[in-house]
């Protein structure tokens, strides 16, 4: 959906929202630190329109609550970041551009807005206006995220304050959450990967002043290694805490944008555009290990972005390479991202966080066509990226993405992969 007059809006109807006893269901996997989950499910059955606003500190789980109140609802729902009072209503109507306002769902995280723009726009959803065309927006369900009370925040607003989790809390949510979830995304089960309820306090003590996501990302460092000691030996690990004291303070750093062998993926699905990544590290066992997906396009792109490397540039160590997807993506416009994540390994540079990648790669390092080019330059818009590569083969696609490109975001058309490495070195290496 890319033209305005595409939009379709509803107006004057109510719109059904899922059973209560659905609803619930997908709030399963959410821990309930006391008196925020019942707020909301109110609020939802009543099948109101008015906004839902999160509010507290960070790392207390509001962006993982805000999506699966967005799901439960069973409609089109996008996420905005950077929002400010310049681009508000830009990024809004984009993203309605791209979902429709169909009773959708709008999450807008951590805005930074003066007390009006974002107030006249949830208190007068009806007047909405973007490229001077009207839209309805009455069936156009928003959830705010936000660190404190604002003035900006309606009085017909439902305000949900989210306090930090307990340490306990933390611990049960470790146990019975996260530790499965890890197990089900690497294929393993509780022989292979039993972690004692000391080993978890250690991981909880040491965690302290930040939110459940940091547990989350020290158990998938975890399971990497256990995965990777899967495939070299047959002794069994035993995830206690003189285990987890050891790996962790041995400098085994968590995955972060501030290591070499990071690079962002963008991914699409039914919702829109957002952004994964992929980690790169060097293996000392024959064979290329790929973790966080099984997709046969991705694995395709691996072994070329390998073979790229192995044939071009001579400092690569001749060994194999353990990739890390951060969730199970599929198709092969990652080729891209995954060749810069062995370049900038090999290397020993960070990519900036400002820059994004897409395109497949064959053998000889070309860069061929990909879909979805609208959608991943809003993901781009929304995420404050400045240099977004694609490949000249996508060029066709300018005129339906042209009025998007300003001046905060610069194109780079490639043909082949060596135009990206020479782009690296004059301003990343």
């Amino acid at each position: 959906m890319n033209n305005l007059t595409e939009i379709t809006v509803l107006k004057n109807e109510k719109i059904p929202v899922p059973p209560i006893t659905r609803i619930k269901k997908s709030f399963k996997s959410f821990f309930d630190p006391g008196n925020v989950l019942q707020p909301i499910l109110d609020h939802l059955s009543t099948g109101s329109f008015d906004p839902i606003v999160l509010m507290g500190e960070n790392g207390v789980g509001k962006k993982y609550l805000a999506s699966l109140i967005a799901k439960s609802l069973e409609r089109p729902y996008t996420e905005l970041n950077n929002i400010n009072k310049d681009n508000a209503v830009e990024q809004i109507g984009e993203a309605l551009k791209t979902i429709g306002t169909n009773a959708c769902t709008i999450i807008i995280h951590k805005p930074e807005l003066d007390d009006n723009v974002l107030k006249n726009l949830l208190e007068n959803p009806s007047s909405f206006e973007y490229n001077q065309y009207p839209l309805d927006l009455s069936n156009t369900f928003f959830i705010i995220n936000t660190d404190l009370e604002s003035d900006f925040l309606p009085c017909h607003a439902s305000k949900i304050e989210i306090k930090q989790y307990t340490n306990n809390q933390k611990i049960t949510i470790c146990s019975k959450y996260l530790v499965p979830k890890i197990r089900k995304k690497y294929g393993l089960n509780k022989n292979t990967f039993k972690i004692t309820e000391r080993a978890i306090k250690y991981l909880v003590q040491n965690t302290q002043g930040y939110g459940v996501s940091i547990l989350l990302d020290k158990l998938h460092q975890l399971a990497k290694h256990i995965v990777y000691k899967k495939q070299t030996s047959k002794q069994k690990i035993i995830i206690n805490h003189p285990f987890v004291y050891k790996f962790f303070d041995a400098n085994i750093e968590i995955v972060t944008k501030k290591n070499p062998g990071f690079c962002p993926i963008i991914g699409v699905n039914e919702s829109g555009a957002g952004f994964l990544y992929v980690q790169s590290d060097f293996s000392k066992i024959g064979d290329m290990i790929i973790t966080g997906t099984k997709d046969e396009n991705v694995s395709y792109m691996c072994k070329n972005a390998l073979h790229i490397m192995h044939k071009y540039h001579n400092n690569i160590k001749q060994v194999p390479v353990m990739f890390y997807f951060s969730e199970d993506i599929t198709g092969d416009s990652c080729g891209v991202s995954i060749f810069m994540s062995i370049y900038n390994l090999t290397y020993d540079f960070v990519i900036p966080e400002t820059v994004a990648f897409t395109g497949a790669i064959d053998l000889h390092g070309n860069l061929k066509e990909i879909g979805s080019v609208y959608e991943k330059l809003v993901a781009c818009l929304n995420s404050n990226i400045k240099h977004f590569f694609l490949p000249t083969e996508n060029k066709k696609d300018f005129n339906e993405i042209k009025h998007l490109i300003d001046n905060s975001i610069e194109i780079h058309w490639c043909n082949h992969i060596d135009e990206i490495i020479e782009y690296s070195k004059d301003n990343w290496e």
